[in-house]
C-alpha cells in the first residue's frame, strides 16, 4: 500500500514553486515532487509497509482556465511520480 498527497495551492504559490524548483517564472496548473531523490524511491515491500511516494500540487485557478479536471492533474501527476521510480523484477 502506499499514498500521494494532494495540495490544492493558489496561483502566486504554484508559480513560486514552478520558479524555485523548474526555473520557469509562470504559473503552472500541476507540479510533483518525488519523495526520495531521483531513483531512491521505491513501492513499499510486501510485508505491510505502507509509504507515501510524492506529493502532488494543483493550482485549481489554473485549472479552471484551462479546463482541466482535477482527475486529469492528479493523473498526470501521479504518472510523473511513478516515473521516477526505477523499474524492478519484484514490482
Amino acid at each position: 500500500m502506499f499514498s500521494i498527497n494532494l495540495i490544492f495551492v493558489d496561483t502566486k504559490t504554484i508559480r513560486r514553486f514552478n520558479k524555485k524548483y523548474r526555473q520557469i517564472d509562470k504559473a503552472a496548473t500541476v507540479l510533483s515532487f518525488n519523495y526520495g531523490e531521483k531513483g531512491q524511491a521505491k513501492f513499499p515491500s510486501d510485508s505491510g509497509e505502507t509509504g507515501c511516494l510524492g506529493e502532488i500540487v494543483i493550482c485549481l485557478s489554473e485549472a479552471k482556465k484551462q479546463n482541466l479536471s482535477i482527475e486529469e492533474l492528479v493523473i498526470h501527476g501521479l504518472k510523473n511520480i511513478l516515473s521516477e521510480i526505477p523499474t524492478s523484477k519484484n514490482i
